[in-house]
């Protein structure tokens, strides 16, 4: 899918992007050009995603989110927007 649309400048929020489809959705968006946070649950799941990210050359981060927890919700988004910019892409795929 890469190559099939561009997305410089967007900025991607993705919950449980540590692995399966979280994982491949955020590195899609990721070369694609947009800048991707990635959700995982623990600070080892947060570093992979970053490590990952790194690795492919792209921009983003893993942070650490329990997407049950509406204050965690508010304080990643609030950290994402204060860091990388306004979200304009949500995938909500934890759970």
């Amino acid at each position: 899918m890469a190559g099939a649309f561009d997305l410089p400048g967007e900025v991607a929020l993705v919950t449980g992007a540590a692995r399966g489809i979280g994982a491949d959705i955020a590195g899609t968006l990721a070369a694609a050009g947009a800048t991707v946070v990635g959700t995982a649950t623990s600070a080892e799941g947060a570093a992979a995603i970053t490590a990952r990210l790194q690795a492919a050359g792209h921009r983003g981060r893993g942070v650490v989110l329990d997407v049950s927890r509406e204050a965690d919700i508010a304080a990643v988004h609030k950290d994402v927007e204060g860091t990388e910019g306004a979200v304009t892409i949500l995938v909500n795929n934890a759970g």
